[in-house]
C-alpha cells in the first residue's frame, strides 16, 4: 500500500465565496443598489524594493515590514543538525515564522531613504468590485473601477489567524453604484511623491 501524505488545509484569511467577501470569520454582502469595492494597495513609491513594505507585524513594540524566514519557509522549526527525527526552534527567526526585512531593517523603505508620514499618503481611489446589492444594475463582481476619495464609507478590516499570528488587512469601501467615475480595464497603480498623486499604467 502506497503511503499518503497528510496535508493540512489552509484557509485563505481573505477569501470570496459567491457574492460574500469573506475578511477573517466576517462576511460582507452588499444591499440594496450598493456595492463593495476592495482598495488597491496604495504605493508610495518609496518602498524597499525587497519586502516592498507589503506584510507587517509588531515586534518588541514596533511594526516592523517582514519576510518569510528562508530558513524554516515560515514554519518556525526545522530539522535538527544531525538528527533528521527531531525539529527545534528556528534560529533564525526565533521561532516566529518571520524576520524583520534586513535590506530596510523592517522600515519598509530603502535604508537612508525618505519616510512618509501618513499624513502625506493619498489614499487609493481605484478597487475591485467584491460584493453587488441586489439593486445594483450596472457593475459584477470582478469589476475594477475608480471612485472619488470621499465617496461612501471606508473600513479597514483585519483578519488574524491566533494559532499561526498570521494576519491580513483590507480596506474595504462600501459605495452606491453612481458613485463610481470610471471602469477600469487592464492594470493601472496609484502612487503618491511628495503629497501629490499619479496614476501609472504598465507601459
Amino acid at each position: 500500500m502506497p503511503e499518503t501524505e497528510t496535508k493540512v488545509q489552509v484557509i485563505d484569511l481573505v477569501r470570496q465565496e459567491g457574492n460574500v467577501f469573506w475578511v477573517g470569520a466576517t462576511g460582507f454582502a452588499a444591499r440594496g443598489e450598493r456595492i463593495i469595492i476592495r482598495e488597491d494597495e496604495h504605493k508610495s513609491g518609496y518602498e524597499c524594493l525587497r519586502c516592498m513594505d507589503k506584510e507587517h507585524r509588531t515586534l518588541e513594540g514596533k511594526e516592523v515590514s517582514i519576510l518569510t524566514c528562508d530558513a524554516c519557509a515560515g514554519e518556525g522549526k526545522r530539522l535538527k543538525a544531525g538528527n533528521d527525527a527531531l525539529t527545534v526552534k528556528c534560529s533564525d527567526c526565533e521561532g516566529r515564522g518571520f524576520i524583520p526585512c534586513p535590506d530596510c531593517d523592517g522600515k519598509g523603505t530603502p535604508k537612508g531613504g525618505v519616510i512618509i508620514p501618513d499624513s502625506q499618503k493619498s489614499e487609493p481611489m481605484t478597487g475591485e468590485v467584491v460584493s453587488v446589492g441586489p439593486e445594483a444594475k450596472v457593475y459584477s463582481l470582478g469589476d475594477r473601477v475608480m471612485f472619488p476619495s470621499y465617496s461612501g464609507h471606508r473600513s479597514k478590516v483585519t483578519a488574524k489567524e491566533k494559532n499561526t499570528d498570521r494576519e491580513e488587512e483590507v480596506a474595504l469601501r462600501f459605495i452606491q453604484e453612481g458613485d463610481v467615475i470610471a471602469q477600469l480595464y487592464g492594470e493601472l497603480e496609484l502612487r503618491s511623491f511628495k503629497g501629490t498623486q499619479a496614476l501609472y499604467t504598465n507601459e
